[in-house]
């Protein structure tokens, strides 16, 4: 009874204390990687069930009832776990890196980004001219003495990146204090609820990644047109797995994700360009064509109209392609120019363009 207590036990406080949920494959992976302690006890039942085998069998039929236990498990999903030749998670990484101008700030945000990130600079030596700075780590009040140290060019607003608390700073605070000190790229969002920035930063499409802008300077389009399709990442899918619920499948989706993202920027600042001026339209045309409502995305054509009624002002929803997806919490909602309102968290709130006041310029 002991033995069955402690797994239990492990299994049920990891599970609560994870703040992680379980609703979705990603997530339940993730926590299931904890539970290394538990399988001790799981083990120590295997070992006494062994020795009773040994005294009702002939030591050779155990052996076989052993060896069969562990084979067959390695048998049927050797398939699925070998993934010694996938190199997606890598090339997520090194497409960030790529992508970033020179002499970039990164503000990060998630293990997929930020731990990708520091291998491949710290073991591959690559753009060593890039700072990361995870901005969940920053929550915590020691992360900022080792940040400062190891990058004194950085500067922190506060103790820790916590909007609303005594001692935080929010998004605002920390871009209005670095971003004319270096290019600003944003990888995986802020923290929840964090709309500090909205009113006076603009985010475009960069890649994997998003360009933050001040609100109150125009943005030069062409150049941003160019330099975000040299962004885009460059990940070859052939032969390697992208099973739901895993990395990969992270990989996958955001890859689709970005396209579309930038498809939908391009609208919205065509849309908002002053100089361009409606066709007038007779009544008669007026009357039987039918506007557009809804924008729906799929893999192999990135922009497929559906004329269902207008276009609304509120949103258009991007639409995830088949073949991976990420947790809801990943999904985005682009909104039309400018924005009113934002949802928060992760992925979410890829508004476009980002930031009141972000003035698109005709070159």
């Amino acid at each position: 009874m002991v033995l069955l207590v402690a797994p239990v036990l492990a299994v049920g406080v990891i599970a609560l204390l994870g703040n992680l949920p379980t609703s979705d494959l990603l997530h339940r992976a993730i926590v299931a990687r904890f539970w290394q302690e538990p399988d001790i006890f799981v083990f120590v039942w295997c070992g006494l069930g062994v020795a009773e085998l040994e005294k009702r069998l002939p030591r050779a039929a155990t052996a076989a009832v052993v060896a069969a236990s562990v084979l067959l498990p390695l048998g049927l999903h050797e398939g699925e776990m070998d993934m010694h030749a996938s190199t997606l998670v890598r090339s997520y990484g090194s497409e960030i890196l790529r992508a970033a101008p020179p002499g970039a700030l990164l503000f990060t945000k998630g293990d997929l980004i930020t731990n990708t990130l520091r291998y491949l600079q710290a073991a591959e030596g690559q753009r060593p001219d890039v700072r990361v700075v995870d901005t969940e780590l920053l929550g915590f009040s020691w992360a900022r003495p080792r940040l400062v140290a190891e990058h004194p060019e950085v500067i922190v607003p506060g103790a820790r990146y916590a909007p609303g608390a005594p001692d935080g700073f929010t998004a605002k605070q920390l871009f209005d204090a670095n971003i004319a000190r270096s290019p600003v790229l944003l990888c995986g969002g802020v923290k929840p609820f964090d709309t500090s920035a909205d009113a006076s930063y603009g985010r475009w499409p960069w890649g994997l990644c998003e360009l933050v802008h001040p609100g109150s300077e125009a943005m030069n389009v062409a150049e941003w047109i160019s330099s975000s399709e040299v962004a885009l990442p460059r990940i070859d899918f052939a032969r390697q797995a992208h099973p739901e619920g895993s990395w990969e499948g992270v990989v996958w989706g955001d890859y689709w994700e970005v396209r579309q993202a930038r498809a939908v920027q391009l609208l919205a600042v065509a849309g908002a360009d002053p100089t361009r001026q409606p066709r007038r339209r007779s009544s008669r045309e007026s009357s039987t064509r039918t506007p557009l409502r809804h924008l729906t995305f799929t893999r192999t054509s990135p922009l497929r109209w559906a004329a269902r009624g207008s276009i609304p002002r509120s949103s258009a929803r991007v639409r995830r392609p088949r073949g991976g997806s990420t947790s809801t919490s990943r999904r985005r909602t682009i909104r039309s120019f400018p924005p009113s309102r934002r949802s928060c968290g992760g992925w979410q709130g890829l508004e476009t363009p980002r930031g009141n006041g972000t003035r698109p310029r005709a070159v």
